[in-house]
């Protein structure tokens, strides 16, 4: 999925609120240091160092409780600058001091059994119809309308005259009839440990057929089926004829042309022994995850197609954001629009592209995207705390700095 770059919130500061903390009548010396910060603003902007000229460091959810690290006065804060980070000031006038110690949840906050955050839906086949508060369902005055598939981040279902209504997280309701909830697909990648196989493959097709030998593809003496993105621990490779075969088990071959598989690349040259970074191989639709030159993870993906490629070369992760709202409004040469609320775990990497969470479809290891690299929401999960820079708990963004630049992408 390729953004619009709709990053305002990420990229300008949040209102300012007065929690300062003020000492009681009588008292002397200064206030006992707080142990931690409650951010009492939605998106509290936290800078690389004290001042509001600094560069962005990320962003603090409403209500998170941050660790305090110490403070400094500098322009652009009434309150003292609060150190939330080792690498992060925040201004204080967006904090309430707490005596307690800090306890913040990543972002988004995922409840215990589930794939994501909260729910999510799609305007059906005839669209649907928004209303902005409850008085417009009482005269039937709606405000606009949703695009089939246009995707929305979920509430709960709440009855309004009588009738069963979609409250969204942004608190517009939406007939339920008009809205199909979203089934995220529970696909996982592949970790390499000690004893994990060298190489591995996941089925692209409906269903894969395996032979005894190599040499055989097509349902005709298969000795066992395995189902779509079924994943096949390469163990040896054998070319007959001009095509490949891969052997998967004891006696057990399949054709590589009914898989995807992961192909091992070459570290880039400024990449040291121990750095993270990300492989994407659009041939195969695999994203393979190093360190130096050790393979720790891979997964199928969904990569751009023709007219959307996902762009080749080398990039950085240049910011990482708990949710993102994605749409195509401002590209005036699409033929078809498309809008997502709140697309999970997404790190941008080559301006309005990103690696992120995919809960509206399932087709990976096919092209599908608008030039981004569509990952399940388990993938996404894994690889957002994996990367740099890393994002604090209770945090929704996080800017590389100088001590942790953004992790290298390579796309071929």
């Amino acid at each position: 999925m390729r953004s619009r770059l709709a990053l305002a919130v990420v990229l300008s500061g949040a209102a300012a609120s007065a929690d300062v903390y003020v000492p009681p009548i009588g008292s002397s010396g200064p206030p006992p240091a707080p142990r931690s910060l409650r951010a009492t603003t939605e998106g509290v902007v936290v800078h690389v160092s004290p001042g509001e000229e600094s560069p962005r460091r990320g962003l603090v959810a409403r209500g998170q409780r941050v660790p305090y690290m110490g403070q400094a006065w500098a322009p652009g804060c009434a309150a003292p600058w609060y150190r939330v980070d080792p690498e992060g000031y925040a201004c204080g006038e967006m904090f309430e001091p707490s005596p307690e110690p800090a306890e913040a949840l990543p972002q988004p906050a995922v409840p215990e059994g589930r794939l994501l955050p909260w729910a999510y839906g799609y305007a059906r086949a005839d669209g649907a119809q928004v209303y902005l508060r409850e008085e417009e369902v009482h005269t039937d005055e709606w405000d606009h309308e949703l695009d089939p598939g246009f995707g929305l981040a979920l509430d709960r279902i709440v009855s309004v005259v009588g009738r069963r209504f979609w409250r969204t997280r942004r608190g517009r309701l939406i007939r339920a009839g008009e809205i199909a909830e979203a089934r995220p697909s529970e696909f996982a990648g592949v970790t390499f440990g000690p004893d994990s196989a060298s190489a591995y493959a996941w089925v692209k097709s409906r269903e894969a057929y395996l032979h005894d030998r190599p040499g055989r593809s097509g349902r005709a003496g298969a000795v066992e089926v395995v189902g779509r993105l079924a994943v096949l621990p390469v163990v040896e490779e054998r070319n007959l004829r001009g095509r490949a075969f891969l052997r998967v088990g004891p006696d057990r071959w399949v054709d590589s042309r009914d898989v995807r598989r992961t192909t091992p690349t070459a570290r880039p040259a400024d990449v040291d022994d121990d750095d993270r970074w990300i492989d994407v191989d659009r041939a195969e639709q695999v994203l393979t995850a190093y360190e130096g030159d050790r393979r720790v993870f891979a997964t199928v993906v969904s990569t751009g197609r023709a007219l959307r490629s996902t762009p080749e070369g080398e990039h950085r992760i240049w910011v990482k954001l708990a949710t993102s709202h994605m749409d195509n409004f401002e590209d005036d040469e699409v033929e078809e629009f498309y809008s997502l609320e709140d697309v999970p775990w997404v790190m941008y990497f080559s301006e309005g592209v990103a690696i992120h969470g995919t809960f509206w479809h399932d087709r990976f290891g096919d092209r599908r995207s608008h030039g981004c690299v569509n990952v399940s929401v388990r993938d996404a999960r894994w690889l957002y705390g994996w990367t740099l820079p890393v994002v604090p708990a209770g945090w929704t963004a996080a800017f590389p700095t100088s001590r942790q630049p953004g992790t290298l992408v390579v796309v071929r």
